[in-house]
């Protein structure tokens, strides 16, 4: 009785996981495919790390694979990338000791590029038992010098079941390391520093994990000369460039190297490392090319020092089935107007999924600075340092997920800008004639200041009137009757942006604009009230009640306050409307108020 109750538990329990991993599943057509071929439902698993053998692809014609999401019991255990190089990713899930003894389901979500995503089929009755597998192997293993008699070892631990490390060490020969480790380190140790090494003697190190049921496989061997201080390559990284070339980059952490040494091996062929190519100190990148399609090759790269070489990490890489063409004919400028560099390129292939763009100062290494999606040809740069010279290239990634050969290079040079051109100046009346409020907009955020510049009257000579920091001033020390012009520019040090456009102190337009039509007459009297001090003279407008245009019908001279419309236009029955305006040589009023007159039989 009791066992069936496990049973429905079990079940139940089960029935549950599987409905929550399902929860994540698209049915969508034209999803990517992904089939789990180890572990299979029923098999036994160990407390720990497991491994997940599987096969996947994208629909065809999609944009490629991106990510794994490992499931165990319906919750997710771990999300794994696919490479820039487009290689997939060893997959793994890790089981807790509190599991041991019982089953657990598992399931893969595979993902692509456009974040559709399809899900395995659930793996389930995977009975947990201990673990008793020796631990795995350490992995990259890199060495670095301290000092002249000192180094630090570097590695990944990849292990969830070791129980120490062990080093081992070879002195003047790389098969010289004895039967017994050099050192054993507690488990999860991630670095070891070694000290009190003689000069010129070289020194080869590798490391294995170790439990109560074996040891792991070494680490790859790397290897120093005491005496001589430098540092090995580190975050050594490969991608494809097609079928035939390999694409490497790696951090220069020495300073007094000699040169570098790259070094591969076909993983199918041979277990020995070839040097295909030998460059000059201070570089971070190489290509390695006339590679068969299709091959898995591991690269390294070691620091050339005074009798030693300092090795980096190794990395692995699968080159493509066939080369496709990259970008062409790249080109880069700097445009002024809106401050940014424009890099254009030939798309020679329908078979990109994006472009990635690239950059690097006349000192410095590559960087990728964006992407662009397929068949966009063009790319802005808007984040750069001034009296700077940038070089661009630019590659495609293919739809298998590889890159293509990279373009060629081009420079723009970045100049000493100018702040950017204060705009829409505007002038205020605070009291007429005698004080105003300038404001404008600030289209810079590294402007030292602004210069107020002012004129008076319109033969007059622009003189800087004053140096504000903020983008407003008012102006109070005017005289009556005096017509000002204004504009401002931005500087920073020595450079100055554009000026703004230009502003006249304004004319008070005319106000309590009146008529009347004396007894028996055809004539319309008025009469304003002049509020201006610079005006010349007054523009007098009528208009027939119910038409559309006003005409002029007068102009009288300043200071006039009133004006007598006899005609011709007026007729006894009509009714006419009336506004005025005062204005110079250089600029007119807004109109009065407008009245309305008629005149009677």
């Amino acid at each position: 009785m009791k066992k069936f109750v496990y049973y429905c538990v079990f079940i139940i329990t089960l029935f549950s996981v599987y409905s929550c991993v399902d929860n994540v599943v698209s049915n969508n057509s034209g999803t990517p495919k992904i089939s789990i071929t180890s572990p299979k439902s029923g098999d036994s698993i160990r407390v720990g790390k497991n491994k997940i053998t599987y096969t996947a692809s994208d629909v065809s014609g999609g944009p490629g694979l991106q990510k794994f999401e490992v499931f165990v019991n319906g919750t997710s255990n771990g999300i794994f990338t696919i490479g820039d190089n487009g290689t997939f990713p060893d997959l793994y899930f890790i089981i807790d000791s509190v599991l041991l003894h019982t089953k657990v389901s598992l399931a893969v979500t595979v993902y692509n590029k456009n974040s559709v995503y399809k899900q395995s089929d659930l793996v389930s009755n995977l009975y947990v038992k201990e673990n008793t597998d020796p631990p795995d192997s350490p992995t990259n293993l890199s060495l670095s010098k301290i000092s002249e008699t000192a180094i630090v070892l570097l590695w990944e631990d990849n292990g969830t079941n070791e129980e120490a490390y062990e080093i081992w060490r070879s002195a003047g020969t790389e098969n010289a390391f004895g039967s017994q480790p050099y050192v054993v380190l507690p488990k999860n140790s991630t670095n070891y520093s070694d000290f009190g090494l003689l000069t010129y003697v070289t020194y080869f190190y590798k490391i294995r994990a170790k439990n109560i049921y074996g040891n792991s496989a070494f680490s790859n061997i790397v290897s120093t000369t005491g005496g001589t201080s430098g540092d090995s390559p580190s975050n050594l990284s490969a991608s494809a460039l097609g079928a035939t070339k390999v694409y490497l980059r790696w951090n220069d952490n020495s300073n007094n190297e000699n040169g570098f040494e790259i070094q591969r091996k076909n993983v199918s062929q041979s277990t020995n490392w070839v040097t295909v190519g030998l460059i000059s100190p201070n570089s971070t990148e190489f290509t390695d090319q006339g590679l068969s399609a299709r091959n898995t090759y591991t690269y390294r790269v070691a620091a050339l020092l005074t009798n030693s070489k300092a090795y980096s990490n190794e990395v692995t890489v699968t080159t493509a089935n066939a080369d496709i063409s990259g970008p062409s004919n790249l080109i880069s400028n700097f445009d002024y107007t809106t401050r940014k560099v424009i890099v254009r390129w030939n798309d020679n292939t329908t078979q990109e999924i994006g472009t990635k763009i690239e950059r690097k100062t006349s000192n410095g290494s590559f960087l990728e600075i964006g992407e662009v999606n397929a068949d966009v040809k063009i790319f802005y740069d808007s984040i750069y340092t001034a009296n700077t010279t940038y070089t661009y290239r630019a590659r495609h990634i293919t739809t298998e997920g590889f890159y293509t050969p990279y373009s060629n290079e081009d420079t723009a040079y970045i100049p000493l800008l100018p702040p950017k051109s204060p705009t829409n100046l505007k002038i205020s009346e605070i009291i007429s004639g005698v004080s105003y409020f300038l404001t404008w907009n600030d289209n810079s955020s590294d402007e030292t200041a602004f210069e107020v510049w002012r004129k008076a009257q319109l033969n007059g000579i622009y003189e800087l009137y004053q140096v504000v920091t903020k983008n407003s001033l008012t102006v109070t020390d005017l005289n009556p009757g005096i017509i000002y012009f204004f504009k401002v520019r931005a500087y920073k040090g020595s450079l100055y942006s554009d000026y703004t456009n230009e502003v006249i102190t304004p004319l008070q337009k005319p106000t309590d604009l009146t008529g009347s039509v004396p007894t028996g007459q055809i004539r319309v009297d008025l009469t304003w009230k002049d509020n201006s001090q610079n005006e010349t003279r007054f523009e007098i407008e009528r208009r027939m009640t119910g038409s559309i245009n006003f005409e002029r019908i007068a102009i009288v001279g300043n200071n006039i306050t009133s004006y007598s419309d006899s005609g011709p236009g007026l007729y006894r029955g009509n009714s006419y409307e009336y506004r005025i305006k005062a204005a110079n040589d250089i600029t007119a009023s807004e109109y009065s108020n407008i009245i309305q007159i008629s005149i009677p039989y």
